[in-house]
């Protein structure tokens, strides 16, 4: 279950990420979980091996700009990370749905119907996922008081994490 909690020493998000599974041309889901201290963010997964490698591979850098920044822009690329993996995701499903597609024009079986009722749920799953975040980037607002609270952004995204 998603969730949100916030104490005077520290802010602990858990939510479901949705990860495409190359292998079985679906959708796998996985709890994250992420506790944002003073100097410190823990995070916790289910999968090893997924779009965390890239911040991994730059934490591992010398000189690089998450390892010269505050903790908290770790915790931002960390969510942001998340959040640009599901259009990667839908890249990869649109490419799926091609193949599927260009199956059936020239020799269409029932397989491919079965195929087609699969990504139908996968796509409703990434849907669910993806609807809140059209909220935020939607908004044009001059006065929004979040932006003047010190961890406005990830209560927002904690927020629609846990809405999804």
């Amino acid at each position: 279950r998603p969730k949100v909690e916030e104490d005077s020493k520290y802010l602990f998000m858990t939510f479901k990420s949705l990860n495409w599974n190359e292998e079985n041309r679906c959708l796998d889901e996985e709890q994250l979980s992420f506790i944002l201290l003073d100097k410190t963010v823990l995070s916790f997964q289910e999968i090893p091996g997924d779009q965390f490698d890239q911040i991994r591979t730059r934490l591992n850098t010398d000189g690089s700009i998450i390892r010269t920044k505050e903790v908290d822009y770790l915790f931002y690329r960390l969510l942001d990370v998340t959040v640009d993996n599901y259009f990667e995701i839908l890249e990869k499903l649109g490419d799926y749905l091609e193949e599927i597609e260009d199956g059936i024009m020239h020799h269409p079986t029932a397989q491919d119907l079965e195929k087609i009722q699969e990504n139908k749920k996968d796509i409703m799953q990434l849907r669910k996922h993806i609807y809140p975040l059209l909220g935020v980037y939607g908004m044009n607002f001059d006065n929004m008081p979040e932006l003047r609270w010190h961890y406005g952004y990830f209560y927002i995204w904690g927020f629609m994490i846990v809405v999804t």
